[in-house]
């Protein structure tokens, strides 16, 4: 390398130290070769008489020349190789963007459509099932058809810049509060309907912890983890969210509609007392102890009971055995609703969301309406009796 001269500087980085050491010697050898044959024809015969020193000057340039050449091809040989390489790169990266933008194939789409129906058949469950699977069939499942025809038009670079704004959420800036795990959650909604959670207020003994993507809860006394509500929901967990809100909000309304009905129940049972006070009422005997009988119908029976709140027994007005029936008819009736005013005074929202508490309240309030159809069909209440009840 003295002999001819150095490599460039740039040729360490523009080649691994091996191939520049590789390409030195090759060089080298090359200027020596051209060396060799510009001595060769320098000695030859010649019109000017030359004398030793012009000869091996004009060795040394033609092997000079050589060695220039050699590195000069080297380095148009390099510069090819990596264009081929970039363009085979770029080639390769709209080739991976464009198999990202394919939308899900014929076979992929009844995969997932029998996959989401299972034994249900389409049901509206199914198809947010099939839409979810479809969103994460692929990276840009969420686009349509005409963005993901943009982005390829407009190649790797900008198609990615155009995807990342198509898919950024755009939320609202009104938050609004639902009931998510039964905790009242303050919540923004994007365009496409996935949700954003902003805050959340803990049950009563319960504390809140920021993880970052998601905010758990855990008991205050026994650290215990008790749920979590993700930061970012998407569309189908929102929608599912939203529909449990509304189911809540649907047994609320019936709760209040029963209680309504247990409260024109209190308005009925106060209207038979004031007749009871009016002298409505009579003393009759019951194989299960005396009772005030109103000669009104439809009017409740009501138990003799002393001090100790056990039933009186004792002589009074026999009735035929159809009106000691109306009579148990009447109190069973009463009984029931008692059962039912008691739970549904107890029952809270919370216990909305609670299949056993809901089990409860509803087993009580079909007995009360069999107890008061069986009044009915004992003469002992009357159509509009019924109809309140």
């Amino acid at each position: 390398a003295r002999l001819f001269g150095s490599q460039p500087s740039y040729m360490g980085q523009l080649m691994g130290a091996e191939d520049a050491e590789r390409l030195r010697r090759e060089a080298q050898n090359q200027g020596l070769l051209g060396a060799g044959i510009g001595l060769l024809m320098a000695s030859g015969p010649s019109a000017q008489k030359q004398n030793i020193g012009q000869i091996i000057g004009q060795g040394l340039m033609a092997g000079q020349q050589a060695y220039r050449g050699a590195m000069q091809q080297a380095v148009q040989d390099r510069m090819m190789g990596l264009q081929l390489e970039e363009a085979a790169k770029k080639r390769q990266r709209e080739e991976a963007f464009n198999r990202m933008l394919m939308g899900p194939t014929a076979e992929q789409q009844t995969a997932m459509a029998g996959k989401a129906m299972g034994t249900e058949g389409p049901t509206a469950a199914a198809a947010d099932r099939m839409q979810v699977m479809q969103q994460q069939a692929t990276p840009f499942g969420s686009l349509s058809a005409e963005q993901r025809a943009v982005a390829r038009i407009m190649g790797p670079e900008a198609g990615s810049k155009f995807l990342g704004e198509q898919l950024k959420e755009k939320f609202s800036t009104t938050p609004t509060t639902v009931m998510i795990d039964g905790r009242p959650t303050l919540v923004q909604f994007s365009e496409t309907g996935a949700m954003k959670t902003v805050n959340a207020s803990p049950l009563p003994n319960e504390e809140q912890v920021d993880q970052g993507d998601r905010i758990v809860f855990r008991n205050k006394l026994t650290g215990t983890i008790t749920g979590e509500i993700k930061k970012n929901i998407p569309p189908a967990e929102a929608k599912r969210i939203m529909l449990d809100e509304q189911r809540l909000q649907l047994e609320g309304r019936r709760v209040a509609m029963e209680g309504q009905r247990v409260g024109m129940e209190g308005q009925r049972l106060n209207l038979a007392k004031g007749e009871f006070e009016r002298g409505a009422y009579r003393i009759i005997d019951t194989d299960k102890g005396q009772m005030y009988v109103s000669s009104i119908p439809g009017m409740p029976a009501i138990p003799i009971t002393d001090q100790t709140g056990q039933p009186v027994m004792g002589a009074a007005s026999k009735i035929s055995e159809a009106q000691a029936k109306q009579v148990i008819g009447a109190q069973n009736t009463v009984n029931a609703i008692k059962e039912f005013r008691d739970s549904l005074s107890g029952f809270t929202t919370t216990d909305a969301a609670n299949p056993a508490k809901r089990a409860d309240i509803q087993l009580k309030y079909r007995n009360m309406q069999l107890q008061a159809k069986e009044a009915y069909n004992l003469g002992v209440l009357n159509g509009p009796d019924l109809a309140i009840i």
